[in-house]
């Protein structure tokens, strides 16, 4: 399936912070990256 770099990566993104929301902060999977601000 050709899908585009861009949006794989938005998705993953949009994936990592649904888990990093929906996860307790001590277990999220992103916690060693720096919080990004979300906008919206």
């Amino acid at each position: 399936m050709a899908v585009p770099a861009r949006h794989h990566a938005n998705h993953k993104e949009i994936v990592f912070r649904d888990i990093r929301l929906s996860a307790p902060p001590s277990t999220a999977p992103a916690a060693a990256t720096p919080p990004k601000p979300v906008s919206g």
